[in-house]
């Protein structure tokens, strides 16, 4: 390898891994859903490369009422130093919910620098 070959390497390591890490956040898709309750459900996050999940309660009253500025849940605490996270969920979103479909939801990135993602599915 010469040393243009080992400087452009480099280039795109530098660029790629840090985007890699961006990309990726907390979270990868999945989680657990609990099952439902008289007035919602409860979802798990996916650990990802942090090791820590979440949980947020997805409550079925915004699933029918969908409120037009869509809903802003706190997740619970997780992680090492301890944070929440928030989950946006816009009004189309909450109504594809509703109807049955899946949606894979990031957090807002907070002061960990980090993200989780949700797999939203509403309990049959």
């Amino acid at each position: 390898m010469d040393r243009r070959e080992f400087l452009i390497g480099c280039g795109v390591a530098a660029v790629s891994i840090p985007l890699t890490i961006a990309l990726s956040g907390c979270g990868g898709g999945g989680g657990t859903t609990t099952p439902a309750t008289g007035t919602g459900f409860t979802i798990t996050s996916n650990p990802g490369q942090f090791g820590h999940n979440h949980t947020v309660t997805i409550l079925f009253a915004d699933l029918t009422t969908q409120p037009a500025a869509g809903v802003t849940y706190t997740t619970s605490a997780g992680g090492s130093p301890s944070h929440t996270h928030q989950l946006i969920i816009t009004q189309g979103q909450l109504n594809d919910i509703n109807g049955g479909k899946s949606d894979n939801i990031s957090t807002a990135i907070d002061a960990t620098a980090h993200t989780h993602e949700f797999t939203i599915v509403k309990p049959a």
